[in-house]
């Protein structure tokens, strides 16, 4: 039998079967469960386009000749959805006439295989294609991060040092003029421009070494007050500058296994981020405890919220998500870049619940292995 697999968060490649002969899809799964490759099938045209936008494949194995909707018309469906385009399709037929392989070429397809399977060719094709998807995807990843990291130099970076010149310079020319209360305004405002752009700095310089290899993953074990008192005392200050109120709940002698650096990084950016768009006098809310065999942390505030477009935007690197805070704080929403690529060091997981005007929570499960809990 096929292992009909659904689910996608896994690292082996899941590849659709569609073929609307049982005796096929049997051959099929016995060639490619070789190679231990998670398997999904449809029978016919339209169910293969509803599969893919259930499972959402690595690869599609796609008969031609079906009732209904053929494998053209799948195809032609599949690359006119942004959705799906860049999945990689092969034709499964029997026809071996030029126009037909020249008309699958032409729809967007990336190989052909005949009829009857030969198991050899078969893996070989499929095994190359996936290889060459890897690619596709790790440059598309690699020119997504050059495209933010030169933005991040050449606006968000460039924009708080132009400010900071500009007081500099105001206050050289008519110093005489300022009283010391004027100054000690001027000062609080530098301090908070340089603190926001200090932020930004070491989360580039954190994210350009993760990218580099440059930051080992070394768990050992924490203990979750330590941990937590020390991000929250760095963040008392941004705190008490919009009279919020920062409360830590964690469930007591809590330990557990992680990496203490990447994970004071995580929590400084969500907490951050938390007083950055909650109201004057609002409230914060950061606490910890175990969840099963995970760890669960999670960060929430009462403040602005956000929309279920902008939430689903956040964690993408290919889009820049940034809204100013409710003091027009600034941010280039690499933060929440980083804090996806070390809690995913972890093996974790880290996704937001949010309304507008109702306040976030951001929530990240770690798992931990048997022993991890103390």
């Amino acid at each position: 039998m096929i292992h009909d697999d659904k689910a996608i968060n896994t690292p082996r490649p899941l590849i659709l079967l569609v073929d609307d002969t049982p005796r096929n899809l049997q051959v099929l799964g016995n060639i490619l469960k070789k190679q231990t490759y998670h398997l999904a099938v449809a029978t016919h045209g339209q169910e293969a386009l509803e599969r893919v936008k259930e499972v959402y494949p690595d690869l599609i194995l796609l008969d031609i000749m079906m009732p209904g909707l053929s494998g053209f018309d799948v195809c032609e469906a599949l690359k006119k959805d942004e959705s799906t385009r860049d999945i990689p399709v092969i034709f499964l037929t029997a026809k071996t006439e030029t126009e037909d392989i020249v008309r699958g070429f032409e729809l967007g397809a990336v190989d052909y295989i005949t009829k009857p399977f030969n198991g050899t060719e078969l893996l070989a094709r499929v095994k190359t294609h996936l290889t060459l998807k890897d690619t596709r995807d790790a440059l598309k990843t690699t020119l997504a991060a050059k495209d933010r990291f030169f933005s991040i130099i050449a606006h968000d970076l460039r924009s708080p040092f132009s400010t900071i010149v500009s007081f500099l310079k105001l206050v050289d020319q008519r110093a005489d003029q300022y009283s010391k209360e004027d100054i000690l305004e001027l000062t609080q405002e530098l301090r908070a421009k340089a603190d926001t752009t200090m932020a930004l700095l070491e989360n580039l310089l954190q994210w350009s070494r993760a990218q580099t290899g440059g930051i080992v993953f070394e768990p050992v074990d924490i203990d979750t007050e330590t941990l937590f008192s020390t991000v929250m005392d760095v963040m008392q200050t941004a705190a008490l500058m919009k009279h919020i109120s920062v409360t830590l709940k964690l469930e007591p002698q809590l330990t557990f296994t992680g990496d203490p650096n990447m994970l004071a990084t995580v929590l400084r950016n969500l907490i951050s981020n938390a007083i950055k768009f909650t109201h004057p006098k609002g409230t914060v809310e950061v606490s910890a405890h175990r969840l099963g065999e995970e760890i669960e942390i999670i960060v929430s505030d009462n403040g602005v919220g956000m929309s279920a477009k902008t939430r689903d935007k956040i964690f993408r690197l290919d889009t820049k998500m940034t809204t100013d805070g409710t003091a027009q704080e600034r941010g280039s929403g690499l933060g929440l870049i980083l804090c996806m690529e070390f809690i995913h060091q972890h093996g974790g997981r880290i996704w937001a619940e949010s309304e507008k005007d109702r306040g976030s929570r951001f929530i990240i499960r770690l798992p931990q292995e048997e022993g991890g809990f103390h």
